[in-house]
């Protein structure tokens, strides 16, 4: 463990300088943020929480799930807004580097 964060540690600001990789890894870190909420906040299973999480970001709302209590809820809301924001970024980085050219 503490080679993989030696790792991080060593390479993310170098890694980091890539809008591409920015808008992936911030992707990555929304889609962790969804799955880890609603299996841990819902008690849904892995699978089901990742589904459920790739629905609400990509404001499908399908309706198969939905959240039961309050703070799923409220993570809901909190979810939808990242996932919005981080498309709104990858739009907008896509834009620039399109412009520049």
């Amino acid at each position: 463990m503490v080679l993989i964060v030696e790792i991080i540690r060593k390479h993310l600001p170098r890694v980091m300088r890539v809008p591409a990789a920015r808008i992936f890894l911030l992707a990555v870190a929304v889609i962790a943020y969804g799955t880890l909420g609603f299996h841990f906040i819902e008690g849904e299973s892995w699978t089901v929480s990742f589904y459920w999480t790739f629905v609400t970001i990509g404001t499908v709302g399908y309706g198969d799930y939905s959240p039961s209590t309050p703070l799923g809820m409220y993570f809901t809301v909190t979810l939808i807004v990242m996932g919005i924001g981080t498309f709104a970024i990858a739009v907008e980085t896509l834009l620039e580097f399109l412009i520049k050219r």
